[in-house]
């Protein structure tokens, strides 16, 4: 099977989406199938196995949500050419189409990627990169990408590939040939606008690094994420240093309409308190002079609510 078609498939999977909620749901399903793959495991999984599994990725990396419908990716994502069922007759649906999750488990019903997919992942590796590269790409920033990896079981925790096939056939960086932090569109005019106004310094810290007089440790930071169709505008930008920067993506932290950051209870560790917690419910210590620059209330609120880890604590 040609490797641009099955890249074309799974480019095309279709997501929900809402009043700009995110549903990373059929992505983190398809890169953890992909995963089972790679590591020579059986295609098809019971769907008891995807529950608890997508619920652990959708609980790391997804919104955080009252419920968790595992059942709907399970069952949807055969319609996008890219997933099969070995059983799906035997299952009730609900008037919007979706699997009674209990029909699922009572019937032991099993999905995993289609068979010539599996079998072309297996034979050339690089395509399942490509196919993973994309993915992540597309649903999620950039300082994600090694994290899902690790997850999904696309990486090990030591940082080598997972073994492939049955015989333990290690796969070999020739063979793979797979560069993950390949070159990706940049948005260099974001980036110059955003740190020109914060005077390129980190808005949380105050962190201003430079080598030679240029910055080298503040980015640009979407507060609507650019994958989810966050615009490219200062108002939509926060300066961070690479810390804050990936906290901030990470949802350990976010900032309310008054520019107070609010820090997630479920975060700790050694150096919390200096790198992060003292920041609490204080204002961020940078902001743009221009009040059309500073952080719009619309943004702030999406990542309140699609990305940081507490919800709670910004009603405390």
């Amino acid at each position: 099977m040609a490797a641009d078609d099955i890249l074309e498939r799974f480019r095309k999977l279709r997501t929900w989406g809402s009043n700009g909620r995110r549903a990373p749901h059929k992505p983190l399903l398809a890169l953890w199938a992909i995963g089972r793959c790679l590591a020579g495991q059986r295609r098809m999984a019971p769907f008891a196995l995807v529950d608890r599994e997508l619920a652990r990725l959708l609980h790391t990396f997804g919104p955080r949500r009252k419920t968790t419908h595992t059942e709907v990716p399970f069952w949807r994502l055969h319609n996008d050419g890219v997933w099969q069922l070995d059983n799906p007759s035997v299952v009730t649906t609900t008037p919007s189409g979706d699997a009674h999750k209990s029909k699922l488990i009572d019937n032991n019903v099993r999905g995993g990627l289609l068979e010539d997919d599996y079998v072309a992942f297996q034979a050339n590796p690089k395509i399942a990169w490509d196919v993973a590269d994309m993915l992540i790409d597309a649903h999620f920033p950039q300082n994600y990408r090694d994290d899902i990896l690790r997850a999904t079981g696309l990486v090990s925790h030591t940082g080598e590939l997972q073994r492939l096939g049955e015989r333990g056939t290690e796969i070999r960086d020739e063979r793979v040939e797979y560069e993950l932090a390949r070159r990706r569109k940049r948005h260099p005019a974001f980036r110059g606008a955003v740190l020109s106004a914060y005077s390129d310094q980190c808005a949380v810290c105050g962190l201003d690094i430079r080598l030679a007089d240029a910055p080298i440790a503040v980015e640009a930071a979407h507060i609507h994420w650019f994958k989810d169709a966050g615009p490219s505008n200062v108002c939509n930008g926060l300066a961070l240093c690479v810390l804050h920067h990936r906290l901030f993506d990470r949802g350990a932290f976010t900032v309310v309409a008054d520019f107070r950051v609010i820090v997630a209870a479920q975060v700790d560790g050694t150096g919390f308190h200096d790198a992060l917690g003292g920041f609490d419910r204080k204002r961020l210590r940078i902001l743009p002079v221009r009040a059309d620059l500073r952080p719009d209330r619309r943004h702030l609120s999406w990542h309140a609510k699609e990305v940081f880890r507490d919800p709670d604590a910004i009603r405390a």
